[in-house]
């Protein structure tokens, strides 16, 4: 396995935080150290995180992402949303959803502007475990779709 010891030891070291903040929250005795626990657990994408970020709801459309022409259609309406800002936007779905943007974008590669070539959203795999991007499959066939100003 990839790394198994190194997320054992952050798990590990991330309970402290977490199990420190419990214990000092509803053991009276030590609520005096509710102060010196820490209240923020770091990692490498701390200082990005700290930036606010703006988020897009986007309508419910019945569309099948299967379909790559339907693909194309759910993208081409997240790029309404954005009108014609420079800034990509990022959108967060499981490792198949994300494949089939990255096809759709393809299939638009020629078109002339960044807006029809769907260059404004560029996909990432949103995990729901600890693992490698390209181990991230949920098997399902909802889009759950977050844009995010980058």
């Amino acid at each position: 396995m990839y790394g198994i010891e190194e997320d054992i030891t952050q798990l590990k070291a991330n309970l402290v935080v977490l199990v420190s903040r419990v214990l000092c929250k509803y053991i009276k005795c030590l609520q005096k150290y509710n102060t010196t626990v820490a209240s923020h657990i770091p990692h490498i994408h701390s200082k990005e995180m700290a930036n606010k970020s703006e988020a897009v709801v986007l309508d419910v459309l019945h569309k099948d992402e299967t379909k790559g022409a339907e693909m194309i259609d759910i993208m081409v309406e997240m790029h309404e949303y954005l009108g014609e800002s420079s800034k990509t936007r990022l959108s967060g779905g499981d490792y198949v959803t994300v494949e089939r943007q990255r096809g759709a974008k393809q299939d638009k590669h020629n078109s002339e502007t960044r807006k029809g070539k769907l260059a404004m959203v560029e996909g990432r795999t949103m995990c729901r475990r600890l693992a490698l991007p390209d181990e991230c499959h949920d098997g399902e066939k909802n889009v759950h779709v977050h844009v995010h100003v980058i």
